[in-house]
């Protein structure tokens, strides 16, 4: 039930920068439970890797983008181990690599993990899954950055259709 709190807790605090009394709650179960998941079910059971990537979340939330790729990167290397290749988990962990790079720099590998997950979304959840365009859009901001604008182009378009889609032409979320 610990862990089902923290999770709910974190879960509460996802897109949240400010550190507050359940942030730090949640921060202090997520650090005791990740060792007692790691004993009592081993470093490679998916309960224990998704506390990590939960860890991880934490300290891309204080960040700490540097213990937030190695953690990232320690999840997303264990879901590849424990799932088939074109599962979810590797998605989202690929994705949350990618973005940690991007945010530091970016590295050789990010638009390969990014577009590894976009595939894996597309082949399992479709185009209109959050995580899916999401990830199109923090591709296509890389890209930019890298002053590749006619490649970034179709890939912002293909998310503003999604949101139009689903939203409307005047949604705020569109319009955002």
């Amino acid at each position: 039930s610990r862990l089902v709190r923290a999770l709910l807790i974190q879960h509460a605090l996802t897109g949240s920068t400010i550190e507050t009394d359940f942030f730090n709650e949640a921060a202090a179960i997520i650090e005791e439970l990740l060792p007692l998941a790691e004993s009592e079910l081993g470093q490679l059971h998916p309960v224990t890797v998704d506390v990590r990537k939960q860890q991880g979340d934490l300290y891309f939330h204080k960040n700490d983008v540097a213990r937030a790729h190695e953690l990232y990167s320690q999840v997303l290397d264990e879901s590849r181990a424990l799932y088939d290749s074109g599962n979810i988990k590797i998605a989202d962990a690929a994705t949350a690599v990618a973005m940690v790079e991007m945010m530091s720099g970016g590295h050789e590998g990010t638009e390969d993990l990014f577009t590894e997950a976009i595939e894996i979304y597309q082949t399992t959840v479709g185009d209109q899954y959050p995580a899916a365009y999401n990830a199109r859009t923090f591709l296509a901001n890389l890209m930019t950055g890298q002053e590749r604008h006619d490649e970034a182009e179709p890939l912002l378009r293909s998310v503003l259709d999604v949101l139009v889609q689903r939203h409307g032409n005047d949604s705020m979320q569109v319009l955002n």
